[in-house]
């Protein structure tokens, strides 16, 4: 049993994830749902609908020593018929940890913690629209005229969990914190691009992938790799004190239930930012 990747299986790329609450049950669930018409008209249902809860079950352990237990025979059976082969959906073992691996773009002090994995020292990713529509226009401008049809440069296929456009290009790396309501962010990196890849997510062709990371280590490469996008680890603000304290003078949200348990973020809350002055590039 091997462990498979988005870096290794392009497919992977065709999926969007969701949290849903059922307003019946109040049950929350994590709805996995395929992009592409196609490939969606070939698998048992539309989403794959995960309820969020502990689950019981063998753990298995994968050939590079991840550990998880079987998500059931629905989700393997979904994914397969995606994957074209049969693979099975496992979720990580509440007792598997890792070393975060040693990094130039992620501090010294977060390198080889113990961890559920790189996104528990890194859990959000942000993408800036402005960058990735500047990248694509420098590509375009090395293009024949008659391989402009052929790229398709789009945000969501370097894996952000969060997109914002702040018409000024790469205007990210300043960023460092980040407030969503009562969730803050701080800054522990940046993303490398070196050995990613921006799958071309309709036509599964390398043209694309090829020649935006040719062209992003042109202008976006340092002592610290090809960087392309920022990561971040949020932080909840318990307390009306300590928000007071971490962000005088910001307006302040209504706090809301269970805030000492987790952040909740909803629609049309304000997006916040620190900046510093000083650009990479």
């Amino acid at each position: 049993m091997c462990a498979i990747t988005h870096g290794q299986e392009q497919k992977l790329s065709l999926l969007e994830q969701k949290i849903e609450k059922d307003i019946k049950t109040k049950l929350r669930y994590l709805v996995i749902t395929c992009i592409d018409p196609i490939e969606a008209a070939r698998l048992p249902s539309k989403d794959l609908r995960i309820q969020i809860t502990k689950i019981k079950g063998p753990v298995f352990t994968a050939a590079k020593g991840q550990k998880g237990i079987s998500e059931g025979p629905f989700a393997d059976e979904w994914l397969s018929k995606l994957m074209g082969k049969n693979v099975f959906l496992l979720r990580s073992a509440t007792d598997y940890v890792k070393n975060v691996p040693d990094c130039k773009i992620i501090p010294k002090k977060i390198q080889g913690g113990q961890a559920k994995g790189f996104i528990s020292k890194a859990a959000i990713k942000i993408m800036n629209e402005a960058s990735v529509r500047d990248l694509k226009q420098r590509v375009i401008q090395k293009l024949k005229l008659e391989e402009n049809d052929k790229i398709k440069i789009d945000t969501i296929a370097f894996r952000p969990n969060i997109v914002i456009d702040s018409f000024e290009p790469y205007s990210e790396d300043a960023i460092q914190e980040a407030r969503i309501g009562s969730v803050m962010m701080r800054l522990v990196g940046y993303c490398n691009r070196s050995n990613l890849r921006p799958d071309q997510i309709d036509t599964f062709d390398d043209f694309s992938c090829k020649k935006s990371k040719e062209t992003l280590a042109q202008y976006r490469k340092n002592e610290y790799g090809t960087l392309f996008g920022t990561y971040y680890q949020a932080e909840i603000i318990e307390s009306q004190s300590l928000f007071n304290k971490l962000f005088t003078g910001y307006h302040q949200p209504n706090f809301r239930k269970n805030l000492q348990q987790y952040g909740i973020i909803k629609t049309y809350d304000e997006f916040k930012v620190r900046v510093k002055g000083k650009k990479l590039f």
